[in-house]
């Protein structure tokens, strides 16, 4: 069970206001599930799929495309049509050999802007956190939910150590 006050669904009314739905047409929308974005800087997939790109007219139809697998994000298979996308992510649709990108807009919010297939190979990630682990070597964690392990020479006298915080 979700944590105590913390509900599983999400009326339209409080979702973000970058979410490009309309309040009133319905009293519910998709809650993202957790994973590598905060709720409230993230858009659901199928909010992508249907609202945003237009490859689906309802939620159903939706979720029939998320679930055969069509969509990539970050060069993953994602099935799940809650699944959170944020900033950076690149979301690529199989069929139709299209790839986007999550930038955002300024007082807007997020967006999806379409690139080349070329630069959907690189990500920009913010180093949010950064620690010293067992031997001497480097860990940061990124805004995206990753970490990342940077092994150093001489652990007394890092030279390697180039990364910042933020």
């Amino acid at each position: 069970m979700g944590k105590k006050g913390e509900s599983k669904h999400l009326k339209r009314l409080p979702a973000p206001r970058f979410w490009p739905i309309h309040v009133k047409e319905a009293k519910w929308t998709v809650r993202p599930s957790p994973g590598p974005h905060p709720k409230d800087v993230c858009i659901p997939l199928l909010i992508i799929v249907r609202d945003i790109l237009g490859y689906a007219k309802t939620a159903k139809e939706a979720k029939i495309i998320i679930s055969e697998g069509k969509i990539r994000v970050d060069g993953k298979v994602r099935r799940d049509y809650r699944y959170p996308v944020g900033l950076m992510d690149v979301i690529e649709v199989l069929e139709l050999d299209k790839v986007y990108r999550v930038l955002p807009i300024e007082k807007k919010g997020l967006t999806l802007v379409e690139i080349p297939k070329e630069e959907a190979t690189f990500k920009l990630c913010r180093i949010e956190g950064k620690t010293a682990v067992k031997g001497g070597h480097i860990q940061l964690s990124l805004h995206d939910g990753r970490s990342l392990l940077i092994k150093v020479k001489d652990p007394s006298k890092p030279v390697e150590d180039i990364y910042k915080v933020k």
